[in-house]
């Protein structure tokens, strides 16, 4: 009874998700990121403060997750339904554009299903060649690995309804700003591994550490972790002209070959190096992924690239990786990553010029 009443508010929760997610793309579509903040942040606080009375105070044990949820859905249905419904006329209804729509929006299906084995086959295959005890210590470190990801889908938030928009596309802009995002993606990922893997994980605080001592042994794998992120993060920069030229067949082609590398890797990877071996494989698949639409940008799409700046960018993974193990000034090597690259020519004064308009544009607020 408890696992059927679990299931129909599961339902209940999915509808509303539906329901709520339409208004909140339109918002990113019109350009409103503002609105788009609020409403998660209603949700996310709704949830949690729910989420504290009902399990914590009234002793409502696991349901009472999927009724905050619920409420919290329901809720944000209420609060943009009326910015869906000022938007929509059914009148304007052009029935002769769903064959397009369908047939850009199916591929993302798989593409949906192929990600969720790269993000989650690692867990299984490492309680099945392993043990409990080491799915615990690597889906504790993984989280914060993740925090690479969050700054990803951030980005990604305001990046899709740029690159969409038909005033912003063509005169290099993708690639120039994909650059320079690639270049602070990496940035984020040196202050991971230096002070997130290193430091923060260990702080204490009242006898009490972020992550329990008993979790440090698995650290090692947060690099790998993040530094797949940051691959994940470029294969998002690189997305733009799949979508233009609506060639989405690709990313559920490119998002497969992933998952198939993922689940061969963890295969061969978690029986010799453990939880090392699935963070690795996550990450050799991230890469793989920006390769596959790297190349097909630039031989397929005929898009050219700077490579000397593609260059500079990858040598400087390995390098950070290097400076971080033999440098006992690794802290200041996140804010040493901009001297770098002005050094070596990566800049470019007029380059940067337009690039803050451009990001000005990103980031518009509800004035545009």
């Amino acid at each position: 009874n408890q696992y059927s009443s679990i299931m129909i508010l599961l339902s209940f929760i999915l509808f509303f998700d539906v329901l709520w997610s339409v208004p909140m793309l339109m918002m990113r579509a019109d350009n409103k990121p503002n609105k788009f903040v609020l409403f998660n942040l209603i949700s996310v606080f709704v949830t949690l403060a729910l989420n504290i009375v009902l399990i914590v105070n009234m002793k409502m044990g696991i349901s009472a997750v999927f009724i905050s949820n619920l409420i919290s859905s329901a809720l944000l249905f209420i609060l943009t339904y009326q910015y869906l419904f000022k938007k929509f006329n059914i009148k304007h209804l052009d029935y002769s554009i769903i064959h397009k729509l369908i047939n850009f929006g199916y591929p993302f299906i798989l593409a949906g299903i192929f990600t969720m084995v790269i993000q989650f086959s690692d867990r299984y295959m490492i309680e099945y060649f392993l043990d409990l005890e080491q799915l615990g210590l690597y889906s504790a470190s993984y989280k914060w690995g993740s925090v690479m990801l969050l700054c990803v889908m951030a980005f990604n938030s305001a990046w899709q309804p740029f690159f969409l928009n038909k005033d912003n596309q063509g005169k290099g802009n993708f690639e120039n700003i994909s650059m320079y995002v690639c270049a602070l993606f990496i940035m984020v990922w040196a202050f991971i591994i230096t002070y997130v893997e290193s430091s923060i994980v260990t702080l204490e605080w009242n006898g009490k550490f972020l992550l329990g001592q008993e979790y440090w042994n698995s650290i090692h794998i947060i690099k790998w972790v993040s530094l797949g992120y940051v691959f994940h993060g470029i294969y998002i920069l690189l997305l733009p002209y799949i979508y233009i030229q609506s060639q989405t067949k690709w990313v559920a082609v490119i998002r497969g070959m992933g998952a198939i590398t993922n689940v061969i890797l963890n295969i061969f990877l978690i029986p010799r190096i453990g939880i090392l071996g699935a963070s690795l494989a996550t990450c050799i698949s991230f890469i793989l992924m920006a390769m596959m639409v790297f190349s097909l940008n630039k031989n397929h799409f005929l898009i050219k690239y700077d490579m000397k700046k593609i260059i500079s960018l990858i040598a400087l993974i390995p390098l950070i990786l290097i400076a971080i193990n033999i440098s006992d000034f690794s802290y200041y090597i996140p804010f040493s990553i901009p001297v770098f690259l002005y050094l070596i020519g990566f800049f470019d004064a007029v380059e940067i010029n337009k690039l803050t308009n451009k990001i000005k544009l990103l980031l518009s607020n509800e004035g545009h």
